[in-house]
């Protein structure tokens, strides 16, 4: 499994290096500048690290480089991408031109004259796709805090249109087929309606989802002990300072319904491939 959740991405030749991790070697990502050109960066190495199972786990924090990685996980056929509804959506390049060093002439030296953001290239995946506005689409969706369109480059202001051009030369892995996928969606779905753990968590992220998109704020506190009950917060609440027990250690993947369901179905993967 590779988590990319809140990874707002990188360098573009990690990004290259990390997916040669997991293809034999084509192309990874292609860039168009703004007068039109396009270059294809390439895995040139030959063999994988792994060529098992994988999982690829992204939310709505997900952007740029980490964005390019999914996508070459999905476009190759290579695995699944599980988690929110989508990634960030950015799949523009930007550079920082500082006043100062640009204009000599007119500042001194140590002068801070402000900068200028400016953006010079685009992303796109090897499928023609650009990676901007919306970003990399799940295969499997589980419901998360974070699948809000708030957290998406989509509710920026003057965000660049999604757009395409033509696809690479690549030759995809074909280690999962829409077909698998299908198999794969129903079983978790299955999976998730019969346990009542599951449920729980998914009612209190809907509450949560819900109480996030209001657009007044509630200040009497009968009210709000009432919410945090619903979305399971009144353990806590309900205990005095002293009586607070001490904050809790990151829980153990797959220790909670989320990530079980994660590992379930890695596991469901792995039998399918295996046979």
């Amino acid at each position: 499994m590779l988590d990319l959740r809140n990874n707002g991405g990188g360098l573009l030749n990690e990004a290259v290096q990390i997916c040669g991790l997991f293809i034999d070697s084509g192309p990874v990502v292609q860039v168009k500048d703004f007068q039109g050109n396009v270059r294809v960066h390439r895995d040139n190495s030959l063999g994988t690290a792994w060529d098992g199972p994988l999982v690829v786990i992204v939310n709505k924090l997900s952007a740029s480089a980490s964005e390019i990685v999914a996508g070459v996980i999905q476009d190759y056929r290579r695995g699944i991408v599980v988690g929110d509804s989508s990634t960030h959506g950015k799949g523009s390049v930007q550079q920082i031109l500082e006043l100062a060093e640009q204009m000599p002439q007119l500042f001194r030296e140590d002068t801070n004259a402000g900068a200028l953001k400016i953006t010079l290239q685009m992303f796109y995946r090897v499928n023609g796709d650009s990676t901007q506005l919306r970003g990399v689409r799940s295969d499997i969706v589980l419901p998360s805090a974070t699948d809000r369109e708030q957290f998406s480059e989509a509710r920026m202001d003057f965000a660049l249109p999604f757009d395409r051009i033509p696809p690479a030369n690549y030759v995809p892995a074909d280690q999962v087929s829409e077909e698998l996928i299908a198999q794969l969606k129903a079983k978790s779905e299955a999976r998730r309606q019969n346990d009542p753990e599951f449920q729980k968590y998914a009612r209190r992220i809907a509450k949560r989802l819900e109480i996030a998109e209001r657009k007044a704020l509630i200040f009497d506190e009968e009210t709000l002990r009432r919410q945090k009950k619903e979305i399971g917060a009144e353990e806590e609440d309900e205990l005095s300072d002293s009586e607070l027990p001490p904050r809790k250690k990151e829980e153990k993947f797959g220790s909670e319904p989320y990530t079980r369901e994660i590992l379930a179905l890695a596991s469901d993967l792995s039998r399918w491939r295996s046979q």
